[in-house]
C-alpha cells in the first residue's frame, strides 16, 4: 500500500486540495486509521482505497489525475430524493476483487456503505451509481433504504437511462480489433447492454476486454490475429493509463457475458487470465492483510508472481514459510529444509498436502497451509511431475522473493 511516509503526504495533499477547492468544514487525519474527519455531512472518508488506486497510475500520470481520484468528496452526504436520483442513475462496473476489498475495509463493519451489485461474468460485478458533473458515486444499501427501493428497480431504471443517453459507437484500431466510443466515457456500462454487440460484422461471437471503465476491446472469437493483438495490446494501455478494470477476456453467449478461453487459442489470450490472477491478488492483498490483523490471524500471505515461460505466462505461489495463507496459483514455489526448493503444480501440492480452504469463493481464493509438508506429503510432493519450464533452472525464495538461476 506505500510507506506510512508517503500516505501521510497523500493526505496532507487531499487536504489541501480540499481546502483549495473551497471545502469549508474543518479537516482533520488520523494517521494510524488512514482516515479523514470531513465534518458532517461527509463523514469519516477511509485513504486506503482512494490512495491504492491512485498510486496505480504511473508516476508521470499522478499529478494530473489527483483531482479526478477525490471529486467523489465533493459529493459525499446523503442521497438526493428518488425523484432528482432517478434521472442520474446509471450501470457502473467494477472489479468484483475490488469490491471484495471494499467489504474488507474496517470502517465498512456494518456493511450498509457497501455498494450493492451484481455480477457480470467472472471477475466483474455491475453497480447502480449516481452520475454527476464530477464524480460517478455508487449507491450503496444505505441509499436504497431511504429511496425505498430495490436493487433490481433502480438498475432497471438505470439500464433504460442509458440506453436513452449516449449511443456507442465502434471504432477499428489500427491493429485490427474495435474498440468503443461513448461521449460519457462509461464504456464498460455498455456490457450491461449486450445488444450493441451482437450486430457487429465479426469472425465469431463478441470477445471483449473490459481493461478500463473508458477501454473495451472487441474482437471476434474466429479472428485469431485480432485476438492476439488484444492480447498484448491492454497490458500496454493499462500500463501506460493505470486504472485497470479486468484483464480476462470474456465472450457473448445466448445474451450472457462468459469467461472465454479457447482451448487452441492464442497464448496472448491465455496471458491475459494470468495477469488476471495477479490483479485480483494485488487488489485484495492491502484489505486482506488489516483484515487478519483485526481478526487476529497470525498466518502471513504468500506472495504471488508472474514468470514467463516459453508457453506463456504462469503464476507462482512462494510458499515461504511453515504457516501462510497461500492464494491460488498456477505453481507452487515451496522452500523447505535447508535451503530445498521444489516446485509443483496447484493441484498436486492441494492433494498433497491437504489445504484447507480459508477464503475460497473470493476473487482471489486463499488457502492454509498449517505447516511444512512431511511424511507421505512431502513423499506425493518429490514424485510429483515437476513442471517442463522449471527443469535445469535453480529455483529459490529469497526475502519472499523469487529468485531464479539458468
Amino acid at each position: 500500500m506505500g510507506g506510512k511516509g508517503r500516505r501521510d503526504s497523500f493526505a496532507k495533499r487531499v487536504m489541501e486540495r480540499l481546502r483549495e477547492q473551497g471545502w469549508l468544514q474543518p479537516i482533520s487525519y488520523d494517521p494510524e486509521g488512514f482516515t479523514l474527519w470531513l465534518g458532517e455531512p461527509a463523514g469519516v472518508v477511509a485513504l486506503h482505497r482512494i490512495f491504492h488506486d491512485w498510486s496505480k497510475h504511473p508516476r508521470r500520470a499522478e499529478a494530473a489525475t489527483f483531482d479526478e481520484a477525490i471529486a467523489f468528496i465533493h459529493d459525499l452526504g446523503p442521497p438526493p430524493p428518488f425523484e432528482t436520483a432517478a434521472p442520474m442513475l446509471r450501470p457502473a462496473i467494477r472489479g468484483r476483487a475490488v469490491v471484495e476489498a471494499v467489504l474488507r475495509d474496517p470502517t465498512n463493519a456494518d456493511g450498509t456503505s457497501v455498494p450493492t451489485s451484481q455480477a457480470l461474468g467472472e471477475h466483474l460485478t455491475c453497480h447502480v451509481a449516481l452520475d454527476r458533473p464530477s464524480s460517478l458515486t455508487l449507491v450503496d444499501g444505505e441509499a436504497l433504504k431511504a429511496w425505498g427501493r430495490t436493487f433490481e428497480e433502480c438498475l432497471e431504471i438505470a439500464l433504460s437511462n442509458l440506453r436513452a443517453s449516449n449511443p456507442v459507437r465502434f471504432e477499428r484500431h489500427e491493429l485490427g480489433f474495435l474498440f468503443a466510443i461513448c461521449e460519457d466515457h462509461n464504456e464498460a456500462a455498455r456490457l450491461m447492454t449486450p445488444e450493441v454487440f451482437t450486430g457487429l460484422e465479426l469472425e465469431g461471437d463478441p470477445v471483449v476486454v473490459a481493461a478500463a471503465r473508458n477501454c473495451v476491446l472487441v474482437a471476434g472469437a474466429k479472428d485469431i490475429k485480432a485476438l492476439t493483438l488484444i492480447g498484448g495490446f491492454a497490458p500496454n494501455y493499462l500500463e501506460d493509463h493505470g486504472w485497470p478494470l479486468s484483464y480476462a477476456p470474456m465472450i457473448l453467449r445466448e445474451g450472457q457475458w462468459r469467461g472465454f478461453r479457447p482451448s487452441h487459442g492464442p497464448v496472448e489470450i491465455a496471458d491475459l487470465h494470468v495477469r488476471q490472477r495477479l490483479f485480483d491478488y494485488a487488489e485484495q492483498r492491502p484489505m486482506l492483510d488489516i483484515s487478519l490483523e483485526n481478526r487476529g490471524v497470525s498466518e502471513d500471505v504468500a506472495e504471488l508472481t508472474l514468470f514467463p515461460t516459453e508457453n506463456g505466462l504462469v503464476s507462482l505461489v512462494l510458499w515461504s514459510a511453515a504457516r501462510m495463507l497461500l492464494p491460488e496459483a498456477d505453481f507452487a514455489v515451496i522452500r523447505l529444509d535447508k535451503g530445498h526448493v521444489v516446485v509443483r503444480a496447484w493441484g498436486d501440492v492441494a492433494a498433497a498436502c491437504g489445504l484447507a480452504p480459508f477464503e475460497s469463493s473470493t476473487a482471489a481464493p486463499y488457502f492454509l497451509a498449517a505447516a511444512w509438508p512431511d511424511g507421505e506429503a512431502l513423499a506425493r510432493l518429490e514424485v510429483a511431475p515437476e513442471p517442463e519450464w522449471a527443469r535445469g533452472r535453480g529455483l529459490g525464495i529469497a526475502n519472499g522473493r523469487l529468485t531464479v538461476f539458468g
